[in-house]
């Protein structure tokens, strides 16, 4: 099936129950892609190609999983789009589960793969063996706002030539990143944001090499060093 959208408000495909995509394309729509939206609710796609959606970031995508609902992408290209794969959304619950694997995400206007959001029940967010590479923004952002039951499992990965970090763990999130190839990115490879006490660590095994910028850089986003006192601002 082919899918396309004229409005800039809607999406070409809304998701509230449960649809499977099989050699779908889903293109060219200014208010996104596919929406999957909603407790239990499932879009399974498998070898479709999602391209040219979305008008303005953090509004409309390729494909996104919102408050709550589950997604399976395997062996589909999601290129050209405002943004590849929002998982989650700032005041929404993440996704039971999501796996994204075998696929390719590539030139995006912004980020490739989004995830953000707080938890209601155990998340478990697996993506691997894709190919992400030219992005206009990073290619992997996860960013939990109050979070401590989520698993990200970020494995086997070719994370190359984005045009800001490969991948950016913000505040807090943690996560499993082991065994990807991060090379080329125009910033550096891995940035991981602050930690608190008691939030899940993040596990970097990886093979890192030749970014613009730093290999693997740990520290605070800038406007984090103002939450501290004067003296320990240094």
């Amino acid at each position: 099936c082919k899918f396309h959208c004229s409005s800039v408000d809607e999406p070409a495909v809304s998701v509230e129950g449960t649809a499977k995509c099989l050699e779908c394309k889903i293109s060219n729509s200014r208010g996104g892609g596919i929406i999957v939206e909603g407790d239990r609710s499932l879009a399974s796609l498998t070898k479709c190609h999602v391209c040219g959606n979305g008008n303005k970031p953090l509004h409309s995508s390729g494909i996104s999983a919102l408050n709550g609902g589950n997604l399976m992408v395997q062996e589909c290209h999601v290129y050209g789009n405002t943004e590849g794969i929002p998982i989650g959304n700032p005041f929404g619950n993440l996704p039971e589960v999501v796996t994204v694997s075998v696929s390719e995400i590539y030139d995006n206007k912004y980020e490739g793969l989004i995830m953000t959001g707080n938890s209601s029940n155990f998340s478990t967010v697996t993506i691997e063996r894709n190919k992400i590479y030219h992005n206009g923004g990073y290619g992997f952002r996860v960013s939990f706002l109050k979070d401590g039951r989520s698993l990200v499992i970020f494995q086997e990965n070719m994370v190359f030539e984005n045009f800001w970090w490969g991948i950016w763990v913000q505040c807090n999130s943690g996560g499993h990143y082991k065994l990807n190839k991060i090379s080329n990115n125009k910033m550096g490879g891995i940035r991981v944001g602050k930690r608190s006490p008691g939030m899940p660590a993040c596990v970097v095994e990886n093979n890192v090499h030749d970014n613009c910028g730093p290999a693997i850089h740990e520290g605070l986003r800038h406007f984090q060093h103002y939450a501290f006192p004067y003296r320990l601002q240094i």
